[in-house]
């Protein structure tokens, strides 16, 4: 069965993620960033774009689709949200992880199982320790990582 995740708050997305992998939720994560354009109401405004948009396969089978105004590292407050979720996807498991390695177009006007077709079809590198740079350029073309902890 293939879902879209209720979006509720920011802090709330990023716990959602991090609970599935600390608690060994999944066996397929592939993390997306949007495009800077194309988006839609449901993907807030676009002084947060591009947004992180994720695909995830859970160990039963399911699969969840995490996108539309999702989480966001526009803002040092919400970097803070997208860096824990990395942190915990990086963290050792058996959880394959990987990263689209270009924008992906904005999901959320799709029904769940056209986004995860979509999403499944995009080019996808594994993401580790050395490809977290890459794929957070994704999210924040401007700021690294190193940019947003020196504020």
């Amino acid at each position: 069965m293939i879902n879209r995740f209720e979006k509720t708050s920011t802090a709330n997305n990023a716990s959602a993620l991090i609970a599935g992998f600390t608690e060994g939720q999944f066996r397929k994560v592939i993390f997306y960033g949007t495009a800077e354009s194309g988006g839609s109401a449901k993907d807030g405004h676009v002084s947060n774009w591009p947004l992180m948009a994720v695909y995830a396969e859970h160990t039963n089978g399911d699969v969840t689709v995490y996108d539309g105004l999702f989480l966001t590292a526009a803002r040092d407050n919400r970097y803070s949200e997208v860096a824990g979720v990395l942190d915990a996807a990086l963290m050792p498991s058996s959880c394959k992880v990987y990263f689209g390695s270009k924008p992906l177009d904005f999901t959320s006007g799709m029904q769940p199982d056209a986004a995860a077709e979509l999403m499944l079809h995009q080019p996808q590198l594994p993401l580790d320790s050395n490809s977290r740079a890459q794929y957070f350029k994704l999210l924040s073309p401007y700021l690294t990582e190193a940019d947003f902890k020196s504020m």
